[in-house]
């Protein structure tokens, strides 16, 4: 498999991953948007694999 550039996608669909749990947070005060969320071991060990 080839590897190309994602270009900002990767970035705007994080964006988007962080309004929704913000609208969820103000106008449900509820958190299960973040549910299935990486902890820092795991965004940790996928930048060290980069390395």
């Amino acid at each position: 498999m080839a590897w190309g550039s994602a270009g900002s996608g990767h970035a705007q669909a994080a964006y988007a991953v962080v309004r929704r749990a913000a609208r969820e947070l103000v106008d449900g005060r509820t958190y299960g948007a973040l549910a299935g969320g990486l902890d820092y071991g795991e965004l940790d060990a996928l930048s060290a694999h980069g390395r």
